[in-house]
């Protein structure tokens, strides 16, 4: 009878059922954002990952965990074949660094990932003020502001990397369709010239806020070599493109996770 009652509240509801309970404390993670939990953690997603039973993944509230690069599965955070699992953010934040992102889901079922923030560091863009437009000659200079990194300086092929916006200063809010960068030239104290091409940015006017891409090495893109079964063999584990990536599976809930920033803006 027990037995029956616990199937018919699983089926109502995966998460129902109190199981066991996962604190990221007891894997080692300190969440002070200056040590590397990303270690720590990723044996926490592993032990719920193998879970038979319903789990709980729990961070500690309002803590900030950093994770430093790493080659595996795009530095994500995996659920890989998982049934049944509930991470608890409490509001936490994860600070992925931007040749990784944040966390994957691979043909895993009845997940629920909750109260989680997420941002990058160093930031993976530039921003800046702009200073003067012309865009009859698609071009641009803008000034960077404190705290954030130069832009490449030379000729950018085309390509998604090359993507900028402009967002308007009282707003904030994006003005213009994104256009592709050209070429960037330096001009001293921390202004930058930009030859554009792809759209005129006829809204854009000087003041507005100007934003790049910073390019990062990306982490290899894992496949499944060692599944049995041939349907799955060789097929992606995670992509690289946005902060949490899913792959085949379902009843997936997210509740109040925010992103910040994001290496593809």
């Amino acid at each position: 009878m027990k037995l029956q009652l616990l199937a018919a509240l699983l089926a109502l509801h995966p998460l129902a059922v109190p199981g066991a309970e996962l604190c990221v404390a007891d894997y080692g993670a300190v969440g002070d954002g200056v040590h590397d939990d990303g270690p720590a953690l990723r044996k926490v997603f592993a032990e719920a990952s193998r879970s038979e039973l319903p789990c709980t993944v729990v961070f500690g509230r309002d803590k900030i965990y950093r994770l430093d690069p790493v080659d595996a599965f795009h530095g994500r955070l995996m659920l890989k074949e998982a049934d049944s699992v509930m991470v608890e953010g409490d509001n936490a934040k994860l600070v992925v660094h931007p040749s990784n992102r944040a966390l994957g889901v691979y043909r895993s079922r009845n997940i629920t990932i909750r109260n989680l923030q997420i941002d990058y560091s160093p930031l993976p863009f530039i921003q800046g003020a702009i200073t003067t437009i012309d865009n009859k000659n698609s071009y641009l200079e803008f000034e960077v502001r404190d705290g954030y990194a130069d832009p490449r300086v030379g000729d950018y092929g085309d390509s998604k990397q090359s993507d900028a916006m402009v967002f308007d200063r009282k707003s904030r809010r994006f003005k213009t369709p994104h256009v592709r960068v050209s070429r960037v030239t330096a001009l001293g104290d921390g202004r930058f010239g930009v030859t554009y091409r792809g759209r005129r940015l006829h809204a854009a006017e000087a003041g507005d806020f100007y934003a790049m891409k910073l390019s990062y090495p990306m982490a290899k893109s894992p496949r499944n070599m060692d599944a049995q079964d041939l349907a799955r063999k060789g097929e992606y584990v995670t992509t690289p493109g946005s902060s949490i990536n899913l792959y085949q599976s379902d009843s997936l809930r997210f509740e109040g996770v925010r992103s910040f920033a994001a290496p593809s803006m």
